[in-house]
């Protein structure tokens, strides 16, 4: 098997560090060297959140990635950053966001029938 190389990123806060490390202790546990590299931003909630991991058969000699072969992205700005890197064939995963037009508008978003029929509005509250 060849190197793989998987790249979560997002805003802290939304477990794309927590993900990496699940997936490299699952590599680990299947025999495989891995390594994973967080990197964030100073601020604790919502500032930038990815790492990088790799797994492969063989010895890796640095942690850093260079073609991706998976980049999860949970926002815009994300895949504005890591999207270059892809591999040819590369996958990427995203949440439904909107960018410039592009991406996948929440409306696009099919509800089911029922799901639909119970929603019941939402009032605000008068103000003072």
């Amino acid at each position: 098997m060849s190197m793989r190389e998987i790249v979560f990123a997002g805003f802290g806060g939304q477990g794309v560090l927590t993900a990496g490390l699940i997936v490299s202790q699952i590599a680990l546990y299947k025999g495989f060297h891995a390594t994973w590299m967080p990197a964030y931003g100073a601020a604790q909630r919502g500032g930038t959140a990815n790492c990088t991991i790799k797994f492969s058969d063989k010895e890796i000699a640095s942690p850093c990635a260079k073609k991706i072969d998976i980049l999860m992205a949970m926002n815009a700005p994300a895949i504005d950053k890591f999207e270059s890197s892809l591999r040819p064939g590369g996958l990427l995963l995203c949440r439904a966001v909107e960018r410039g037009g592009h991406g996948v508008a929440p409306t696009d978003v099919k509800q089911p029938r029922r799901a639909a029929a119970q929603a019941q509005p939402q009032r605000r509250p008068e103000r003072m």
